[in-house]
């Protein structure tokens, strides 16, 4: 239980000066608002860093893959719409050669 007089409460307006808006916003969002939560600037630090980990994880994926040569990442732009080949397939059309439904 937190108490002023204890001495163990945290002043709202230190920590955000200690860690920022942006940091404390993120820890808000990213723990389980159900539960009581223990924060400090420790605490925050912690979950900011397990968030950069996640967006470093990202890039990693994203630059480990783009040099694979896999499909679509062959480093040419995309086929601009309008240029590519059309669905040889009529809509409706059948595979095998015929209408459906006939």
């Amino acid at each position: 239980k937190m108490s002023k007089s204890k001495g163990n409460a945290v002043d709202p307006l230190d920590l955000l000066g200690q860690v920022g808006g942006d940091a404390l916003r993120w820890t808000f969002l990213a723990v389980d608002f159900t539960e009581p939560m223990r924060i400090s600037p420790t605490i925050v630090q912690s979950i900011g860093v397990r968030f950069l980990r996640t967006l470093l994880n990202v890039a990693a994926f994203y630059l480990q893959n783009a040099r694979t040569g896999a499909p679509g990442w062959d480093g040419r732009p995309p086929t601009p719409p309008g240029t590519r080949p059309l669905d040889p397939l009529p809509m409706g059309g059948d595979p095998r050669g015929g209408q459906r439904g006939t």
